[in-house]
């Protein structure tokens, strides 16, 4: 489902059960000087997501950046989990990005 979201980098290729993403604003998507600031971001939006609750996924950190890790390992886990958890990692990516990003990135 991440693959389908502009604001949402696949970090490795989607097996079974594990899936690894990332939160990247559209305007920092190829500014190599954000790298630092995507880790933060994506760290924070991580302990949003497992802060309230309704999904858990858990961290990974892929070719050196922090990523989103999801992983499947319930057969109960229905399609609208999943979905819930790109809705919050973009929701929660959009309101920590306006709280956080740093002016030289602005």
């Amino acid at each position: 489902l991440a693959e389908y979201e502009p604001e949402l980098e696949v970090m490795t290729p989607q097996s079974l059960s594990i899936a690894t993403f990332r939160f990247v604003p559209l305007d920092l998507a190829d500014k190599e000087e954000a790298s630092v600031y995507l880790d933060e971001l994506n760290e924070s939006i991580l302990h949003s997501l497992e802060a309230g609750g309704k999904v858990l996924p858990s961290n990974a950190v892929v070719r050196g950046a922090v990523a989103i890790r999801a992983c499947v390992v319930n057969f109960r886990t229905e399609a609208d989990t999943m979905d819930l958890l790109v809705a919050e990692t973009l929701r929660i990516g959009r309101l920590r990005d306006e709280e956080m990003r740093p002016e030289p990135l602005g």
